[in-house]
């Protein structure tokens, strides 16, 4: 296990806070825009799998403790685990709607 100090623990803190509010903001974009109909599906499934990965993400945040000096790493790799299976769907997702522009 890597031995970080406090203030390099809440740097890597900050950063995953700051990607975990970028994409927070994405999602509310998302969720504001209006799908043609038949992209309605795709679209909530679109939104529900990113609102997914954006908990997942906030996990991941909240397993890290400067004060502590510890990383709750069973619960840091579940996140990362889930974050991965969630990205592959929002991918999955992403190809159909690729698909059905270009058909």
């Amino acid at each position: 296990m890597l031995d970080l100090d406090q203030a390099k623990l809440a740097e890597i803190k900050n950063q995953f806070q700051l990607a975990t509010d970028n994409y927070r903001s994405i999602e509310k974009e998302l969720t504001e825009m209006q799908a043609p109909i038949k992209f309605i599906g795709k679209h909530q499934n679109l939104k529900h799998d990113y609102l997914r990965y954006i908990e997942e993400c906030q996990k991941m945040v909240d397993t890290i403790n400067p004060e502590a000096k510890k990383v709750n790493a069973e619960d840091f790799n579940a996140s990362e685990k889930a974050q991965a299976e969630i990205m592959g769907q929002i991918t999955k997702t992403l190809t159909r709607i690729m698909n059905m522009l270009l058909a």
